[in-house]
């Protein structure tokens, strides 16, 4: 494969992830936290070859990784090394947690719940952190091509004339 189509196909795999799942989440996140409802947002990075879907072509996790990861694959044995079982264990420690408590937490790390004024997040990884503002130029770019065009890509919604989402 040329550099050339790698780019391409990384292009293709980065707007074909933010219409489906990256915008919708982010959207949604900050609609309900918005709303009053204490929301916390997760990124789940870490590449395991669990899916026959897993590009060869693009580093990343394909969506429904983190479930594979965390309950296996039906259709193929995963193969974790020590850092995926570090990845792993460290995982399943935020979700119990969760459950427990209401609050995701790793450890002294806590995931701070999402306000009106700061997007922030955990990254899971071989090394969990919080972070801010995930995305948040090509959430900017998403809006803004629905306010110019009148659609709303991301949503499948016409734009009203006030650059609302028409639902």
């Amino acid at each position: 494969m040329t550099q050339k189509q790698s780019v391409r196909k990384l292009m293709n795999a980065t707007v074909m992830s933010d219409v489906h799942f990256n915008v919708p989440a982010l959207r949604e996140a900050k609609l309900r936290s918005k709303n009053g409802t204490p929301t916390y947002f997760l990124l789940f990075d870490y590449n395991i070859d669990v899916s026959d879907n897993s590009s060869k072509y693009i580093r990343g996790s394909a969506h429904g990784d983190d479930v594979a990861t965390l309950f296996g694959s039906l259709y193929k044995k995963i193969k974790i090394d020590e850092n995926g079982k570090n990845v792993q264990k460290k995982f399943s420690e935020l979700i119990a947690n969760f459950i427990k408590n209401g609050v995701p937490s790793i450890g002294s790390i806590k995931v701070p719940q999402i306000t009106t004024n700061n997007f922030q997040y955990i990254h899971i990884n071989e090394n969990p952190s919080v972070k801010s503002s995930l995305w948040k130029e090509r959430l900017e770019f998403w809006n803004s091509i629905g306010k110019k065009y009148g659609f709303d890509l991301a949503s499948g919604n016409q734009m009203k004339n006030d650059n609302k989402l028409e639902l």
